[in-house]
């Protein structure tokens, strides 16, 4: 006798090798859609980040100075002579210059972004050194991004993400130092 059909163990058989193969295809899914939503909150922060070092380069120069040295920053000039701080102008546990509590919502995330402002090279030029006022003609200004990720319907990780540019003064206009480009005594 030639029966046609499968038996039960055929049966339990197959479906044993369908769930080995379609399991790990089920975890890579679900792998690559938390890693697209991670890298899309990444990649928001970058924005986030990007749009406000735009925004602040764009300011001029002594409306960002007003704001490091914590004078009103809606003034239009500078502050007379009589009004520039002679330092310390930063603390040493820095505090955020700006504070924006929450400057992007994407869905259930938000970004917080904190921005911070300083001299550059120094942070604390001194008063008596003759080049004050050459000291005084850069800002440094570091953004910080902040935001929960989710990693479950219960877990959360931090995130962070920090870019620091440059902004110098209208006017100022370093001289390149002569002897990096002097062609060996030549």
């Amino acid at each position: 006798m030639n029966k046609k059909g499968m038996t039960l163990i055929e049966v339990l058989a197959a479906l044993a090798l369908l769930s080995a193969l379609l399991i790990p295809i089920f975890l890579l899914i679900s792998f690559s859609s938390k890693t697209v939503y991670r890298s899309t909150n990444d990649i928001l922060a970058a924005s986030v980040a990007l749009e406000r070092i735009e925004e602040l380069r764009s300011l001029p120069y002594f409306k960002l100075e007003n704001i490091l040295l914590g004078l009103d920053e809606n003034m239009t000039q500078r502050p007379p002579s009589s009004k520039v701080l002679y330092g310390p102008f930063e603390s040493y546990q820095e505090q955020p210059d700006i504070i924006q509590p929450n400057c992007y919502n994407a869905g259930n995330v938000v970004f917080q972004c904190f921005t911070y402002l300083s001299y550059f090279p120094e942070p604390n030029p001194n008063p008596n050194d003759p080049k004050f006022l050459e000291k005084r003609k850069r800002i440094r200004a570091r953004l910080r991004i902040f935001w929960k990720d989710r990693l479950s319907s219960s877990v959360y990780i931090d995130q962070d993400l920090s870019f620091d540019t440059l902004i110098h003064d209208e006017n100022y206009n370093p001289k390149p130092l002569l002897d990096s480009f002097s062609d060996g005594g030549n």
